[in-house]
């Protein structure tokens, strides 16, 4: 199971985000407003985030009044189960009476069960300011990630704060669940890496270039070369572009002008990088907008070539399916008309 958790500002662009019907992976899903509480409207998403950004006029402090939450679970899961879920991590972050829209994502495939957001007003009207405790929400989505497969019977989950989620349960009395993780040796467990985070997957989604195969042929240039230059020469054949990035020393451009972070591509130190090429002037390599610039123009060009070649293909085309006909053609010959005696005086 996994819970994520987040502060938003925009009601629009949240409700948006919420009626999409294709998920992170751009895969088709169902949607469908599940429930909600002290809104007027409980089947239209953008009423009620409405409704909550009129609670949110009641507070000059709080600039993002909406706490987004979303629970992901490996199994299937029923409606008391949802409850239970719900209960229990509102009593974590001390959202029990809180205004709130549910929307539930039905992914319409048999190995991927459904999951559901929920999204909290945080400004209490007649208080005037924000309530409840949303500190260190990572850990404590894992806390009661944990608490609720251990209730339901699920599959541990190791997350990135198995330490914190052990200490947390000790403290409260939950022996059983520490006890629970530490058979699974929860706590020895390398912090995992997800190999993609959102907003790289976003950016691969924009610009439909692999980035598995990105640092496929970026790792393969680092151990081929040893310096920025052999390193810049080598990525150039695909359509890569080494340049000086604004906030960091160099960036990676891809062709559809798309940049990359080369040290967190390769998972090297930033001084491991600047160390190997020392070799390069951050002066002399082009800037973002140049190496985009130098793309644009030799896109420009490749569509000429290629609108030249398919204009050339349509003439020789056109010229194949013409009858052939005679370098030197017969021409027919006139008949010669008699001639005609002239009339005239004789001599």
């Amino acid at each position: 199971m996994i819970i994520k958790s987040s502060i938003r500002a925009s009601h629009t662009k949240l409700a948006k985000h919420l009626l999409k019907n294709k998920d992170i992976e751009g895969q088709p899903q169902a949607v469908e407003v599940s429930g909600s509480r002290y809104l007027l409207r409980s089947d239209d998403i953008h009423i009620s985030l409405n409704d909550m950004a009129s609670m949110a006029k009641t507070s000059d402090q709080c600039q993002k009044d909406l706490f987004h939450i979303s629970i992901s679970p490996a199994q299937s899961m029923s409606e008391p189960d949802w409850q239970y879920a719900w209960k229990t991590f509102e009593a974590e972050f001390g959202f029990e009476d809180r205004p709130y829209i549910e929307v539930t994502h039905d992914h319409l495939a048999k190995d991927r069960p459904p999951h559901k957001h929920r999204v909290y007003e945080r400004v209490d009207p007649e208080l005037g300011k924000t309530v409840g405790d949303i500190s260190f929400n990572r850990k404590r989505n894992e806390l009661v990630a944990r608490k609720l497969e251990h209730h339901l019977e699920h599959e541990l989950t190791l997350g990135k704060h198995n330490r914190y989620v052990m200490m947390r349960l000790h403290e409260q009395g939950d022996q059983d669940i520490v006890n629970w993780m530490g058979q699974a040796q929860a706590h020895t467990v390398q912090r995992p890496i997800a190999e993609l985070d959102y907003q790289e997957i976003q950016q691969q989604q924009r610009t439909r270039i692999a980035k598995k195969k990105l640092k496929a042929v970026l790792l393969h240039a680092w151990h081929q070369t040893q310096t920025g230059q052999q390193f810049s020469k080598e990525i150039a054949p695909s359509g890569l572009t080494l340049a000086r990035g604004d906030r960091c020393n160099f960036v990676i451009v891809d062709p559809t002008g798309g940049t990359h972070s080369p040290r967190k591509m390769l998972r090297i130190r930033a001084q491991d990088l600047s160390d190997r090429w020392d070799d390069l002037e951050r002066s002399e390599l082009p800037s973002v907008q140049q190496a985009k610039a130098k793309l644009k123009d030799t896109l420009q060009l490749y569509q000429q070539q290629q609108l030249w070649t398919a204009q050339l293909q349509r003439q020789l085309n056109h010229e194949h399916a013409q009858p052939e006909v005679d370098a030197q053609p017969t021409q027919k010959r006139r008949a010669k008309k008699p001639v005609k005696p002239r009339q005239g005086l004789e001599r």
